[in-house]
């Protein structure tokens, strides 16, 4: 709706204004501003309005076409939207490593074809990388508006052709896809903030808002009240709730419900009128798109940059950049675009958003160009995407073990009759991925899952709600399985994560009694050791690789003008760290003599300091997952422990 419209709401504008101030707060300074990111819920109510409102009227006056519709569309949506993304590919290109440049390749590829919250759906997880990491995160929105407006025109027209009653067809919509949210909400909170089915009833709250506005009569003296109780619950919102709130589900109604009863007042209640209404909130309620769509990835790069932390005079820079490009993009471009009203830029905007996908999908293909300068700055450009191999499995267990798949397993083998049976958690999954990677040559079974130890025989009963791990007992009993019945194994690695073995309880329990982390620790791995003693195999205890104490990423000079920390810190920092670990791996190795022990310390740690980089290779993905190129490493220095045997390890 342009400014000059006889239907034209400043208010709106106002409101608009509101909503994207309040996300980039949050994205800005999160802890000033904890729920600042219902703003997008505050965007999609004023979208259902707006939009529905539009369709409403055109179908009133027998002038709505689908072809107009979603040229306009087109027209609105696309022009910064091409800009922000070719923008991001450049900077990217300077900025970022491989996997890095990959993933936000991945990112634009599905905020072209506007599905990026169903790609953010299923990155979500255990490996999922910080937001701050993604500069294309914030056009999930995006995605779920035009997803939203694929069908709502024509589910419109259709009820409309019919003469259906409008607004009962779209509050039981509503109370549907609200339903939906309630129940991913409880059940899988990523699926309820990203996914159309949990969302689509914010738009449908505004489309009933349209509806109520064209044609039943306006609130008359309630209206002051109205916008009153609108602002003071999208106040409550953006104070009380924050990122630990179960979110869209009821608390959603908080935002979504305030910008309604503002959108029903009108422009004349007070709320509207006063504080709505003012030039400056108006003027920024203008340019809010573009302002979203610039914020965001100038924050994300800015601190990808600087290592995650830039001084407050350049977060306030990137927000002073954002607002002169989101204005320069409205008055340049969006404006002369929208102006020609024939459409004859649609084409040119569709052909480039095919473009700008294509080229983001070559980029990923060739896992982000790893031969680009800062890419070779991490050593190995391509060693997230080795170990991502590493995390997929591939029905090696079905056609070795005849068992059928479990949830969050990973079974992965190179070998029909595999030699070497690397078990555990993602620790596994890590060492596993240069053999993955074809860089160390040995018949191997992977059988892993995220989060889990390798407790057969007891009962996992985390009194905490997780991602991952729900089935870690029947995994550990697999790996006993597998033990037990296949021949051709004759060596066993248990590699798993152990931040810390104190007193803490652990979420295993033993005969319906909760056992702390040691005792869960002795007493869960033993009956696997046992039971490849009776096998005759070898089993080996391959004790967790140092823990680097940030992101190796965060340590590489990407910007001159911000200093890094150094990854590096010292031997004896590292054993001090470890002694009640390594305590407890004493006793277990006490209680069963005939289980071998490897130690890889000596092997990041070669004098006195840890390092993160060996030979110009990097040693880590993470801050406790080893690169592929480790993974090698440790292979090869067990063979030549006796501890594996390699068919023909790596020159």
């Amino acid at each position: 709706m342009s400014a000059s419209s006889p239907s034209y709401r400043p208010d709106i504008d106002g409101l608009r204004a509101v909503a994207v101030l309040s996300v980039i707060a949050f994205h800005a300074a999160p802890s000033a501003m904890p729920g600042g990111f219902v703003g997008v819920d505050i965007f999609f109510v004023i979208s259902g309005f707006l939009i529905s409102r539009l369709i409403l009227q055109g179908l009133d006056q027998q002038r709505f076409t689908m072809a107009d519709f979603y040229k306009r569309r087109v027209r609105r949506i696309a022009p910064t939207l091409l800009i922000v993304m070719l923008f991001s590919l450049v900077l990217g290109w300077f900025l970022l490593f491989a996997a890095e440049y990959a993933q936000l390749a991945r990112h634009i590829a599905a905020s072209a074809a506007f599905a990026q919250n169903v790609n953010l759906w299923q990155e979500s997880g255990y490996f999922d990388h910080a937001a701050d990491t993604k500069p294309m995160l914030h056009l999930w929105s995006l995605a779920v508006e035009e997803q939203f407006y694929i069908v709502w025109p024509l589910l419109l027209a259709a009820l409309w052709k019919r003469r259906q009653n409008l607004l009962p067809a779209t509050m039981a919509l509503g109370l549907l896809s609200f339903g939906a949210c309630l129940y991913l909400s409880r059940h899988s909170p990523s699926a309820a903030f990203y996914l159309p089915v949990s969302r689509f009833w914010e738009l449908m709250l505004g489309a009933c808002g349209a509806h109520v506005a064209l044609y039943r009569p306006p609130p008359g003296r309630y209206a002051n009240l109205q916008s009153l109780v609108g602002a003071l619950l999208i106040a409550g919102a953006l104070l009380f709730i924050d990122k630990h709130t179960p979110f869209p589900g009821w608390w959603a109604l908080l935002p979504t419900g305030g910008a309604l009863l503002i959108i029903h007042a009108g422009p004349q209640a007070f709320v509207n009128k006063r504080l709505l209404s003012i030039g400056p909130l108006v003027a920024l309620g203008l340019i809010s798109y573009p302002l979203y769509l610039w914020h965001w990835p100038l924050l994300s790069f800015l601190r990808i940059g600087s290592g995650g932390y830039p001084p407050a005079v350049w977060i306030a820079a990137c927000l002073l950049a954002a607002l002169i490009l989101a204005w320069i993009s409205t008055t340049l471009v969006e404006r002369r675009i929208r102006a020609a009203q024939d459409g004859r830029h649609v084409p040119t905007l569709l052909a480039l958003l095919g473009t700008t996908l294509a080229v983001a999908c070559l980029i990923a293909v060739n896992e982000g160009l790893p031969e680009r300068t800062m890419a070779r700055k991490l050593g190995d450009g391509n060693t997230q995407d080795v170990f991502a191999g590493a995390r997929q499995s591939d029905g090696s267990c079905s056609r070795l073990l005849q068992l059928p798949p479990l949830h969050e397993e990973i079974c992965l083998s190179n070998a029909a009759a595999p030699r070497l049976l690397v078990a555990g958690d993602s620790h596994a999954m890590a060492l596993y991925a240069s053999i993955r990677g074809r860089h160390t040559a040995v018949d191997a079974l992977l059988l892993s899952a995220h989060g889990c130890e390798l407790y057969p025989e007891l009962t996992y009963a985390p009194s905490y709600q997780k991602d991952w791990g729900s089935n870690c007992t029947d995994i550990a009993r697999r790996v006993q399985s597998a033990i037990r019945s296949m021949p051709s194994i004759d060596t066993i690695l248990l590699v798993n994560h152990y931040p810390q073995l104190d007193e803490a309880p652990s979420p295993y329990r033993s005969d319906a009694q909760r056992l702390s982390k040691p005792a869960a620790f002795l007493q869960g791995l033993s009956p696997l050791i046992t039971e490849a003693e009776k096998a005759g195999k070898q089993i080996v205890f391959v004790v967790d690789v140092p823990y680097l104490k940030q992101d190796p990423a965060t340590c590489i000079q990407r910007l001159p003008w911000f200093k890094r920390p150094s990854c590096r810190y010292s031997l004896a920092e590292h054993l001090q760290l470890r002694q009640t670990y390594l305590a407890h791996v004493r006793q277990l190795q006490a209680a069963h003599p005939r289980l071998r022990v490897y130690d890889p310390t000596h092997l990041f740690c070669p004098g006195n300091s840890c390092l993160d980089q060996l030979e110009g290779h990097a040693l880590y993905n993470d801050a406790n997952h080893i690169s592929p190129y480790a993974s090698g490493l440790i292979l090869r220095d067990m063979q030549t422990k006796g501890l594996v045997h390699l068919t023909s390890p790596d020159p």
